[in-house]
Formats: C-alpha cells, structure tokens, sequence
C-alpha cells in the first residue's frame, strides 16, 4: 500500500478541488475526480457537502447535475442527502456505456450514408 492509498476518507475529502487551471493542464494519464472518488471504498457514505467538495461544485450544482441525470439521486440518511462512493461511480460509468454505443450505432449509421 503506497502513502497516497493510506489516507483516511476524512483526509481525502479534506482535499481542496484543483483550480480550473490545475484541472485543464492535467493530463489523459490523469484520472481527476474519478480517482478521488475510486480511492474511497464503495461503501463510504457521502453526504451533499463532501460529494461537492469532489466535483469541485456548489450543492447547488450537484442537485442541477441530479436533475440532468449526470449524478444519481441521493438517498436520504438522518434527512439529509446521501450517497455511497459506488454508486457514483457506477452511475458515471453506466452513463460512459451508454455514450459509446450511441456513438457506435451513430458511427454505423454514418458508414451506411457514407460511400
């Protein structure tokens, strides 16, 4: 286990989001807020402050991110929005499924108007 892997999911969500700046000269090699989100167990639950504090947003903009299905719906826990690191992350990556077969069946449709 490497020192980044040992840090507690308190210091993990204790982590500031990168400025615009920072985020635009990362890399392909560099995973970004997936990671962050990849380093917590599935299981940890999240509350609307830290899953914000991820994604570099406002709660705000993490409920319009709901309401465009770019984030899944919270569960509510002691009344307050929740969500586990799994589901997240299995939403996301359900949603990148999804983009490459409209894009394949739209690149199909294309070879067929094409000559």
């Amino acid at each position: 286990m490497t020192q980044q892997e040992s840090k507690t999911t308190e210091e993990i969500l204790k982590t500031q989001p990168p400025a615009a700046s920072e985020i635009e000269a990362q890399t392909a090699d560099t995973p970004g807020v997936t990671d962050a989100l990849a380093r917590l167990p599935g299981n940890t639950i999240l509350t609307l402050p830290a899953v914000a504090r991820i994604f570099g947003r406002s709660p705000k903009s993490i409920y319009r991110a709901i309401r465009r299905g770019e984030l899944p719906p919270p569960t509510r826990l002691f009344g307050k929005a929740s969500w586990t690191a799994g589901s997240i992350l299995a939403h996301v990556q359900n949603r990148l499924e999804r983009v490459k077969v409209e894009a394949e069946r739209e690149a199909r449709r294309l070879a067929q108007i094409a000559p």
